[in-house]
């Protein structure tokens, strides 16, 4: 078991594979996110992150031969692109390097965006004042699990949104509410916190931009962030009657009303709108919408269907395959794991086949028979 380049690209393969099932599925109503399977498409969309950052080579992986457009991409990738000094630089080296390069950029870009927004918090944000303080009370005495979650206002903020990993913050706006709009919007932010959902997000935002190369992760990260929303507007209007519930929407709707185009937090925050019209229709009917039975045929095939694809994307791996041609002579030997192996001895390598003499080889070649999963021997 092992991390290759081949087991690099089947995993991203299949990533974006899953998700884009999923994102059709979503938007032609199959898998639509109601009471019932707001939570599936979250933990589908965490295990196919997790599938993509480890793309593990089992030893017992059926290989899936590709004979035509494989090869000649490993070909492509392993090609010598230009020389500098007495090094080579190959295709893949250099992608990698723009990968990487690119990905610590944008990680730290995201990091000063994120650090600047905690400053200017700590340098304008007070504690909300009694009235909202009382509400917030009231919220928090109707929940099971407390947290240690604080109230703040702050002058250069459009919309309620709850911030902070570790020190939990609701932020508002310095504008008046009503106290049903508090309760609500108090209600929202305290159940995001309750569900964990900014870790969520954070990991979503790393995932992004360590594969911002791949335009099919911004797709996951859309649907993330609104079956997160989804599922906590099902918490909070759970045992709300219609009134409740179309108080709530109300509150979603003022809000949406008196925001600008820049209002929108950064995203590893919460914030109770959504910038999306079709996501916010969404949401409406799935708190207008009739309660859905907790088990479905819709969910159970799209759960059954994604474990299959699991287990598939683990129990095989695409790899090239070059056939042999066909005036070989006939006293030819093929080369293969079974009948071959390679030692490592003072800095040189050696090919050892079954009824042949042993050949020096290059390190490049050792290097691709190691991909191939030839037995290797240091001495």
């Amino acid at each position: 078991m092992g991390i290759t380049f081949y087991s690099i690209c089947y995993a991203v393969w299949w990533c974006s594979v899953l998700v884009l099932a999923f994102c059709i599925l979503r938007r032609r109503g199959w898998a639509k996110q109601r009471f019932a399977s707001v939570t599936v498409p979250i933990v589908l969309y965490a295990l196919v992150m997790l599938r993509t950052v480890l793309p593990l080579d089992f030893p017992y992986a059926i290989i899936l031969p590709d004979k035509w457009f494989y090869p000649r991409f490993y070909r492509w990738m392993n090609a010598e692109w230009f020389t500098v000094g007495q090094r080579s630089f190959s295709v893949v080296t250099v992608l990698i390097g723009v990968w990487a390069a690119v990905a610590c950029l944008e990680i730290l870009w995201y990091s000063v965006q994120y650090f600047r927004v905690v400053r200017r918090i700590r340098k304008y944000a007070r504690p909300a004042g009694e009235p909202v303080q009382t509400v917030f009370r009231k919220v928090a005495g109707e929940e099971k699990r407390q947290i240690a979650v604080a109230v703040y206002t702050a002058p250069h903020i459009e919309i309620p949104h709850g911030i902070g990993a570790f020190r939990k913050l609701i932020l508002l706006p310095q504008q008046p509410y009503s106290e049903e709009e508090l309760y609500y919007i108090l209600k929202h932010e305290y159940t995001h916190f309750r569900n964990h959902d900014i870790w969520m997000k954070q990991i979503t935002a790393f995932f992004c931009i360590i594969f911002w190369w791949n335009p099919i992760v911004q797709l996951l990260k859309q649907d993330i962030g609104q079956a997160l929303e989804l599922r906590c507007d099902k918490a909070v209007v759970k045992r709300l009657d219609k009134g409740g519930r179309i108080a709530y929407l109300k509150t979603i709707a003022s809000i949406v009303r008196g925001k600008s185009a820049r209002s929108a937090p950064v995203y590893g925050s919460t914030a109770l709108p959504s910038e999306d019209n079709a996501d916010l229709q969404e949401r409406f009917h799935a708190i207008m919408g009739p309660e859905q039975p907790k088990a479905n045929a819709r969910k159970r095939a799209l759960v059954t269907g994604f474990a299959i694809a699991m287990v598939i994307s683990y129990a095989t791996i695409l790899q090239p395959c070059t056939e042999a041609p066909a005036s070989a002579e006939p006293n030819t030997v093929d080369i293969e794991p079974d009948n071959s192996y390679v030692i490592h001895r003072n800095g040189e390598y050696w090919l050892y086949t079954e009824n042949c003499l042993p050949t020096q080889i290059s390190e490049e070649i050792a290097e691709d028979f190691a991909e191939e999963k030839f037995k290797f021997y240091e001495e």
